[in-house]
């Protein structure tokens, strides 16, 4: 059974219309989803070379029926209004799993409109995409010791509390992206795997106290690294340094954990190791940190897959 929710995008765990009720909101109909490619090649002899590959983000149309008895209309009609009003300046997430076995995604959306003709007849809603398929959960993903060879990993959320070396955020502004955790004293490295095929950005946040920490990236069983970031920062206790690769967001920050607030850390980045932003292609990667005072160096990694469809 198919199951299609849309959520706030600032708020996605909390604020919601599930559209699978049938007491409830339900969605009769909506278009196919997924993406476009524009693909356009250059014929030269008995070849072709691409010259573009842009993507398309499609606009999608969802009716949705309010099941429920007349008295009752106006206030869950209302409630739905609400929802998208609230919503407009931080955008949505529209989930969607087309069966029970598949996996489930989402992408980002913007509103574009809402409308309906006469009462209790269905609501027409349209979203822009604004993003490709996102998936939150990481199937093949885990973190080690060297020292006892232990490899912790999990399939589903029951296991993570069995593994202390992996856990979720609980950052409302990134409670969608897996995390992987790890440190000196319990894990070297943490290896990371993007099953999708698109270039995917890394969140790095290296907790106090840490001193001029330097993030080694290296495809898994090669031990040349393929990227390497320092920062030329001290990080106290009750902090953390944030390396945030997201194109809408990106940024270099010392957070401060219980008021969070943010100092702009750009101008220590050594540049000559290049961009600071972190991306990692489809494949298995390890990943660690160090720093010029032999700390603990914890640090969390966050990432999503994406997908075109």
């Amino acid at each position: 059974m198919r199951y299609l929710k849309i959520a706030s995008a600032k708020n996605p765990n909390t604020d919601f219309i599930e559209l699978n009720d049938f007491y409830g909101f339900l969605c009769t109909q909506f278009q196919t989803l997924g993406i476009n490619r524009q693909l356009e090649f250059l014929a030269i002899d008995n070849r072709q070379f691409e010259t573009i590959n842009k993507t398309n983000f499609r606009e999608y149309v969802l009716t949705i029926e309010i099941l429920t008895n007349y008295s009752k209309y106006d206030e869950k009609y209302n409630n739905l209004l609400k929802f998208f009003d609230r919503n407009k300046k931080y955008g949505l997430q529209l989930y969607f799993k087309p069966s029970a076995e598949a996996d489930l995604r989402y992408c980002l959306c913007s509103l574009k409109s809402t409308g309906k003709t006469n009462k209790m007849q269905p609501i027409t809603v349209t979203l822009v995409q604004t993003s490709l398929w996102l998936g939150n959960v990481q199937k093949i993903t885990t973190s080690y010791t060297e020292e006892s060879g232990n490899i912790f990993a999990f399939k589903n959320d029951d296991d993570i509390e069995n593994y202390y070396c992996v856990s979720f955020s609980e950052d409302e502004n990134i409670s969608n992206y897996y995390c992987v955790l790890f440190a000196r004293n319990i894990a070297t490295k943490a290896i990371i795997k993007n099953n999708s095929y698109n270039s995917i950005p890394l969140i790095v946040r290296i907790k106090g106290t840490c001193i001029s920490p330097v993030i080694t990236i290296t495809t898994q069983g090669e031990t040349q690294p393929i990227k390497t970031v320092k920062i030329f920062a001290t990080v106290n206790e009750g902090y953390y340094l944030e390396i945030n690769s997201n194109i809408m967001s990106n940024g270099i920050w010392l957070v401060n954990e219980e008021t969070g607030q943010r100092v702009d850390y750009t101008e220590l980045v050594d540049n000559s190791f290049g961009s600071p932003y972190i991306f990692v292609d489809n494949g298995e990667y390890s990943i660690s940190v160090a720093d010029a005072g032999n700390n603990e160096c914890i640090t969390d990694i966050f990432y999503q897959e994406e997908y075109s469809e």
